[in-house]
């Protein structure tokens, strides 16, 4: 009997990721993982009407389990007055996995899931994996002497930051 083909978001030894949408009734299982990820409770402002919530999970021999936490915003760029060719894109506020699931290639595999649905700006602290998501297309914006700004689509310097600083 030969070998199954490998699911494209299947991460051999671990199991097959998946981005979950969250509904009102899986949001109280959300908050939870989100608490245990980041050891702080996700506050009202940080969610707004434009804001998608998601539960990243492991499928393995069947079952299903919840792994981590994934928030991004709609920014539409008529709003801001961003010039660039792009009409919205997701500024990705949060993605985080439990402790023990880290270093498995999980958070790469649903950003590169999702960096191929959506316009992504991100902005990760230098001793985050810059290089893994350089490796999945996206491309440096500028850099601080405590973060990066990477997007997958053409936007200056001048018109991340305000998104990027809240002004």
């Amino acid at each position: 009997m030969g070998r199954r083909p490998l699911d494209k978001n299947e991460i051999p030894g671990v199991g097959v990721a998946r981005l979950r949408s969250i509904s009102e009734k899986s949001y109280p299982k959300f908050e939870s993982l989100y608490h245990k990820i980041f050891n702080r409770d996700l506050e009202a402002g940080d969610v707004s009407p434009r804001s998608t919530l998601g539960l990243i999970t492991i499928e393995k021999d069947g079952e299903e389990k919840p792994v981590g936490v994934v928030h991004y915003t709609r920014q539409l760029l008529k709003r801001i007055t961003i010039t660039c060719d792009t009409p919205a894109f997701d500024y990705l506020n949060t993605i985080g996995i439990l402790p023990e699931y880290r270093g498995k290639g999980i958070t790469i595999t649903i950003l590169g899931k999702l960096s191929k649905e959506l316009n992504i700006l991100l902005d990760v602290p230098n001793e985050g994996p810059v290089k893994l998501y350089s490796d999945i297309g996206l491309k440096k914006v500028y850099e601080e002497s405590d973060h990066t700004v990477l997007s997958n689509f053409p936007i200056s310097r001048k018109e991340a930051e305000p998104i990027i600083y809240g002004y």
